[in-house]
């Protein structure tokens, strides 16, 4: 499996809310590909959700400069914060004003991630801002219509299906990505 064909599944697994293989693959994508933070990223995400936040807390901010998931661990670290027993409110504050700073200036991937990072965690309107001011920046990136098309049929909104095929399709016209695949095997119809 390449690296893209891992993440994909890390996009299933987060859906689907099987937590511990998000670790299983991230860890083996941290293996394969230790240069790229996204496994990183992932592998603290399923940490959390799996309840070790004090863990996930560490893994977040080891990674909170790392350019193309900065913005998305700097999310994360707000949701892991909120999420603990003893919110540390101040954490919550300097995160807060990071994300605000870092959004106006943010790239493609910081953006594609971060809105990714919102879908997970169901915060389906917050994620098609970023994703899309992600296709804006982008000039209409594959990537992000193709996440925009999940948000369409996750959200369950009859309307929006058809465009979502259409990204889907899309998706696929050069090669083989799996998640537009799984995307347009998941519509409904």
């Amino acid at each position: 499996m390449d690296s893209q064909e891992l993440k994909t599944l890390i996009n299933y697994y987060c859906q689907e809310r099987y937590f511990h293989h998000v670790l299983l693959v991230a860890s083996e994508g941290i293996k394969r590909y230790g240069s790229d933070p996204v496994f990183r990223f992932y592998h603290a995400y399923g940490t959390l959700m799996e309840g070790k936040t004090q863990e996930a807390l560490r893994e977040f901010e080891a990674i909170k400069n790392k350019q193309d998931v900065s913005l998305c661990s700097l999310l994360a670290l707000i949701y892991a914060h909120k999420m603990s027993p003893n919110p540390d409110r101040e954490a919550i504050l300097e995160s807060d004003a990071r994300v605000k700073e870092q959004r106006k200036g943010a790239g493609e991937k910081a953006l594609y991630h971060a809105g990714l990072f919102l879908w997970h965690i169901g915060r389906h309107d917050k994620a098609r801002e970023y994703i899309d001011r992600m296709i804006k920046i982008s000039d209409g990136s594959k990537q992000g219509h193709v996440l925009k098309a999940w948000l369409d049929i996750t959200r369950g909104k009859e309307p929006y299906t058809k465009k979502a095929l259409k990204y889907f399709e899309e998706g696929l016209q050069d090669g083989n990505d799996t998640f537009a695949l799984l995307g347009k095997v998941a519509a409904p119809r």
